[in-house]
């Protein structure tokens, strides 16, 4: 997390089996509420691979950088993160939105 809201990197992982199920959605702390946030997925290492039949509706926008998102939105509704296979991890990048 940047010192002045303006940029933070995530990592959603899962390390090792678990029983099957949806996460919900998983906020994002210390981003500013009143800011927007461009979400952006790291894949330069590749995709991870996911334990689902769907990818949450977001994701192909986050990959293709196309997806802003409020900062209230992402920090107390948070995110449906995705089931991840084991030894899998996602990588969010966001960045401010200057208008």
């Amino acid at each position: 997390m940047a010192h002045d809201g303006s940029a933070a990197l995530y990592c959603w992982a899962r390390l090792a089996t678990s029983p099957e199920g949806q996460y919900g959605r998983v906020p994002l702390p210390g981003l500013d509420p009143e800011a927007t946030y461009r979400v952006r997925v790291r894949s330069e290492l590749g995709r991870p691979s996911f334990h689902e039949v769907t990818e949450p509706a977001w994701l192909p926008a986050a990959l293709d950088d196309h997806l802003s998102l409020p900062g209230s939105v992402l920090t107390l509704a948070g995110l449906p993160l995705p089931n991840l296979n084991p030894e899998q991890a996602l990588l969010l990048e966001l960045t401010r939105v200057v208008h």
